[in-house]
Parts: structure tokens; sequence; C-alpha cells
């Protein structure tokens, strides 16, 4: 297990060339970690929405599953991110079932549970780390949201950005300490979630 803490801001419509230059003349000596580029999810869930719900009533120990790419290529890997806590792990499966299941609209069958695609979305994304501190940042913007396999897509007009600062347990205090120097709040936020909700009207 390689628990790491992963905490989000969502920021309303405001000047995104702000936190960036915010960012960039941290004391933590961030810097561009990787080019930009387009994240491309599936999300799946069970018919009972297990993640869903695990995420709203605000369940400690708790899975998602989704299919990701990047920029245009072919679906990577199938994730499956555990919380507990404040704090999770990913595990990286073989994509093959679940992208034929996502392709004809069935279900696969994954750590003993049928799921079943529910949600697309997509993003761009940019990286930042610092290798002082041991924190890594990405800025996620121009958020849609679409049935699977629809290619109906919604724009997230309520949030221009999701700023997510990772670190792992050892590098807690770094963390805790950029936090606290952000002028944003912490808050908890799914893009699953926030998704569903966008593509169901509530």
């Amino acid at each position: 297990m390689n628990f790491r803490f992963e905490r989000k801001i969502a920021l309303g419509n405001g000047d995104l060339t702000f936190v960036e230059s915010f960012l960039l003349s941290h004391p933590a000596g961030l810097r561009s970690a990787y080019p930009d580029r387009l994240i491309r999810n599936v999300y799946f869930d069970t018919l009972d929405r297990y993640s869903f719900n695990a995420h709203v009533f605000g369940v400690e120990a708790r899975s998602k599953w989704r299919l990701r790419a990047y920029d245009q290529g072919p679906w990577k890997t199938l994730e499956e991110k555990r919380k507990i806590g404040d704090h999770g792990d990913k595990f990286y499966l073989d994509p093959a079932q679940a992208t034929q299941a996502y392709h004809h609209n069935q279900s696969v069958i994954v750590a003993e549970r049928e799921l079943f695609p529910v949600l697309e979305n997509r993003y761009m994304r940019r990286y930042f780390h610092s290798p002082l501190w041991g924190i890594r940042v990405t800025i996620d913007t121009d958020m849609k949201y679409s049935r699977p396999s629809s290619q109906i897509w919604q724009r997230d007009d309520e949030y221009s950005a999701i700023v997510e600062i990772k670190y792992d347990l050892e590098k807690a205090k770094a963390g805790d300490d950029f936090i606290k120097s952000l002028p944003w709040r912490v808050s908890r936020y799914s893009k699953y979630v926030r998704g569903v909700r966008v593509i169901d009207g509530y």
C-alpha cells in the first residue's frame, strides 16, 4: 500500500492567471512537471451507486473505479482509487474488459462487484511539483461531463478549476504547511459526484 494525501480546492469563476502565478511564486519552489494534457475518464459504479453514495454520505473507507486515457490515446488503465479517511491509494488493473464493457454499455466484474459505465468526463490538466517539499500540484480546467458514449458534453460553469495537492504520508507536515499558506480553502470534492449531478441536473 502506498497511501498519500490528496487535498482538493474547488475554485469558482476567477482569475486562473493569478492562481498559477501565486503557485509558481510560492517558497515551495513549484515548477512545471509535465506538459499540459487532456485527461479522459469513464467512471464505473454499481446499479445502486455504491461509489456515489459512499462519497455523498462521507463513508470513511470507500472505492471508485475509472478508465483513464490521455489526450486522444487509447484507454490506458483501469484504476481503483481507495480512500481511507483523508488519504488513499491507487491500484492499476488491466483495462481490456472495462473498455469492452464501456463500448457495449455492459457490466464488468471488478473486485467482486458488478460495475456499469455511468459517467464520462474530460478536462485539461497542468502539472507542478516541488522536489524540495515533496509536493505535487495539478490544476484541472475546462471540465466537461457526458453520459457514456453519448458525446453530448455539458460544461461545468460553476467551477473554473480544481486544484489538487498531493503528497506522501512522510511529507505530511510539509503538505499541511503548504495548504495553510494558500489563500483558498480545501473542500471535499469528487469529479465523479459532481459530474453525475451536472448531467442529472441537480
